[in-house]
């Protein structure tokens, strides 16, 4: 049974060929050349440099499998064929934890850099926000039936979210939710500003299995 689930798996970075690969060069290359463009002519802070470069790249590379995986189910030529046959939910949260895997290194950019508190809550925010963004994808994608659409609507409301002004806008119209400030990091451990994320992650992953489901 293992053996099969990860056959399948090898199967799906097999078919995606060189598409794979586009996370890795985010992760460890675009993200740590351009903490190291911020941090060499000028005085800003390595963590600050982390935090923006992450901010700015990670929400949409941790959707990136998750198109690539579903792709074929939403616009291929065989997607009746696929549909038949087992979901992509599985696959989906495998790959996504294969990006939580990916931030680790993120972080050790310096040498010797620890994992102090603040690094720890920046990793934590990474995680929960990467979870949301990778349901909302996997929701859009059959919910719109289109991964171009998918793809136009994450990196769009991204750009929002990294709008400096973004917060300043736009809770006083969301009020407590705050959806549209992703670079909320809780430095004191309150975790409070996370729920929603978390809460509409949840549903997200579930309206996009029922979604899959629908299409089956």
């Amino acid at each position: 049974m293992l053996e099969n689930y990860f056959e399948r798996i090898w199967l799906q970075i097999k078919g995606m060929r060189t598409m794979f690969l586009i996370p890795l060069i985010g992760y460890f290359g675009i993200i740590p050349l351009g903490v190291w463009l911020m941090t060499a002519n000028s005085e800003c802070v390595l963590y600050d440099a982390i935090m923006q470069m992450c901010f700015l790249l990670v929400p949409f590379l941790s959707t990136w499998w998750i198109y690539m995986i579903v792709k074929e189910y939403v616009e291929g030529n065989g997607r009746e064929v696929l549909l038949l046959g087992r979901g992509t939910f599985f696959t989906a949260v495998f790959f996504w934890l294969v990006n939580v895997f990916c931030f680790v290194p993120l972080f050790l950019i310096d040498v010797g850099y620890q994992f102090t508190p603040n690094i720890l809550y920046l990793f934590e925010h990474l995680v929960i926000i990467s979870f949301f963004m990778g349901g909302l994808a996997y929701f859009l994608n059959y919910f719109t039936k289109s991964i171009t659409a998918s793809m136009f609507i994450i990196i769009l409301y991204t750009a929002i979210s990294n709008y400096r002004f973004s917060s300043e806008k736009f809770v006083s119209v969301l009020g407590k939710i705050q959806l549209t400030n992703l670079q909320e990091v809780p430095y004191d451990g309150n975790y409070s500003l996370y729920e929603w994320f978390i809460f509409l992650g949840i549903v997200f992953w579930i309206a996009g299995v029922l979604q899959s489901k629908k299409a089956e």
